[in-house]
């Protein structure tokens, strides 16, 4: 399943909602993530229906009369599997997602999530710094030393970037696993 699959599963764990609102969901909040437009929520939702994982649980009457969609079992199962799975693709999508729909899990199930998730974020960080200390000191011929110079700084944004995600992703895991064991 592609990743906004499984954001359409979150925001129908939340409510019922027709095509129209799942679209206005993606613009209200799961934008911030995941950007997708009317088409590729469309057909994932079309696919989601075809395999039960979502069901159409109103529909006016008429051929276009507008449809409201709800889970199933098995999209709830799906959803719920996909919270505690790998983290697989681009972090700021799949990983923020996850974040994102955190409160739809229960609170004891929450930290291992999170755990998750540092640990895709601190590979990603030793993969960054192993390439830096790999280039660290390498001689750069002139004709290419601008380009070097380049791709020196895009490796430095990558690493701050992760750096960041990481350090926030790390208080964020204390305070979750302190809230978890306090409620």
């Amino acid at each position: 399943m592609t990743p906004v699959s499984y954001v359409i599963l979150g925001l129908l764990h939340i409510a019922r909602m027709s095509l129209y609102d799942l679209m206005k969901a993606f613009e209200a909040g799961a934008s911030l993530f995941y950007g997708s437009s009317a088409g590729s929520i469309k057909r994932s939702l079309d696919k989601l229906l075809a395999e039960g994982a979502v069901e159409v649980t109103h529909q006016e009457p008429g051929a276009r009369g507008r449809r409201e969609y709800g889970l199933t079992p098995l999209g709830r199962q799906k959803f719920t599997t996909w919270m505690h799975a790998e983290v697989q693709g681009n972090f700021d999508a799949t990983g923020v997602a996850r974040i994102y729909f955190l409160g739809l899990i229960p609170p004891a199930d929450r930290p291992p999530i999170i755990a998750r998730l540092r640990e895709r974020i601190t590979a990603e960080l030793e993969r960054l710094e192993s390439v830096e200390q790999q280039i660290s000191g390498q001689e750069v011929p002139d004709t290419y030393r601008d380009v070097g110079r380049f791709n020196q700084a895009a490796l430095h944004y990558g690493l701050s970037s992760t750096r960041h995600t990481y350090d926030w992703l790390t208080a964020f895991e204390a305070d979750v696993t302190k809230h978890a064991t306090t409620t």
